[in-house]
């Protein structure tokens, strides 16, 4: 049970612009790695890459958040946790609009490694920015509520990619 001090310590919180950029940077990037989760394998075999290949591609970029762990590790205590996210969103972003040029078998694979690396250093980074700007007392609750948010909004990217899709017969609005 919390005192009212708390309670509103909380509520200030959960409406601060610093929370709120946090979730958006979740939402963003939760979004489109869902969407890219439901869509890539298709996209690929599209654009001439092989279905087998593509599938493989699939599990590698989830594979690559192991090493991405390693890379946070070593990135967040020199940079702190605000530069270790901007890193990963903007390797995200460079990674999903590279495949809009896909052109060979090694250039998918190369966006699909930095993808995974990315995504893998965003994960850990958003609620290690959280308890940075706010300290661990209700970090929690923070990340509770953030992430909720964030895997509400993000369970819709496969579908409105999809739409994308069927109106304009590209991956290329849709994902990247």
């Amino acid at each position: 049970d919390l005192s009212p001090t708390q309670r509103r310590s909380m509520k200030h919180d959960l409406t601060s612009p610093a929370f709120i950029c946090v979730t958006v940077s979740m939402i963003a990037s939760m979004f489109s790695q869902q969407a890219l989760a439901a869509h890539l394998a298709p996209m690929a075999t599209d654009a001439g890459i092989s279905a087998g290949t593509a599938a493989a591609a699939v599990g590698a970029m989830g594979a690559m958040s192991v090493p991405a762990l390693f890379v946070t590790v070593a990135l967040a205590p020199r940079l702190g946790w605000q530069k270790t996210l901007a890193i990963a969103m903007v390797g995200m972003t460079v990674s999903m609009a590279s495949l809009a040029f896909l052109s060979s078998q090694w250039m998918f694979y190369a966006s699909v490694f930095m993808l995974g690396l990315a995504n893998g250093v965003r994960s850990p980074s958003q609620p290690g920015l959280l308890s940075q700007l706010f300290g661990l007392r209700s970090i929690g609750v923070l990340v509770g509520v953030s992430a909720a948010i964030a895997l509400t909004e993000s369970a819709t990217g496969p579908y409105i990619a999809g739409y994308v899709f069927d109106r304009t017969g590209s991956y290329i609005l849709a994902i990247a």
